[in-house]
C-alpha cells in the first residue's frame, strides 16, 4: 500500500526530526523521562497526548473495517500535530525537567510513528 502524494514522506520526517532531536539532546546527556509529565501543560501537548492514546483504537477501527487509510490519516494527524508543537515549543530548553518531560513525549509520537509505518509496509528512515 503507498501514500498518495506527499503524506509518507511527511511522516516520515516527522519520525526522522524526532531522531535528530535525540540525537542532540543526547549530547548534553538528556534521554527523556517520564517522571515529570504534569510538566506538559500546553495544549499541543495535550492534543498530542490525546491523539498518541487513541492509537490502538485506530488499528482496530482500520483492521476491521479493511479501511487502512484511517490509520493513514490518523499518522499524518499526529505528524502534523508534532511539527506545529514543534515549531512553537522548544523541546530542549534550559528547565531540564521540562526538557525531559517533552523528550518523552516526542519518543512516544516516534514510537507510534514508527509502528504505523511498519503496519502500512513502509519504513521509517532515521534521517532524511
Amino acid at each position: 500500500l503507498n501514500f498518495e502524494g506527499e503524506t509518507a514522506p511527511y511522516i516520515q520526517y516527522a519520525y526522522a526530526r524526532i531522531n535528530s532531536i535525540f540525537e542532540k539532546a543526547s549530547q548534553s546527556g538528556l534521554r527523556g523521562s517520564d517522571t515529570n509529565l504534569e510538566l506538559l501543560v500546553e495544549s499541543n501537548e495535550l492534543e498530542i497526548v490525546k491523539i498518541l492514546i487513541s492509537f490502538p483504537e485506530v488499528i482496530e477501527e482500520s483492521a476491521t473495517s479493511l479501511a487502512a487509510h484511517k490509520l493513514c490519516f490518523y499518522l499524518q494527524n499526529l505528524a502534523s500535530q508534532f511539527h506545529v508543537y514543534y515549531n512553537n515549543h522548544r523541546i530542549v530548553n534550559d528547565d531540564t525537567l521540562l526538557s525531559e518531560a517533552r523528550l518523552y513525549l516526542i519518543k512516544c509520537i516516534s514510537i507510534v510513528l514508527n509502528n504505523g509505518l511498519k503496519l502500512m509496509g513502509i519504513k521509517a528512515p532515521e534521517r532524511m
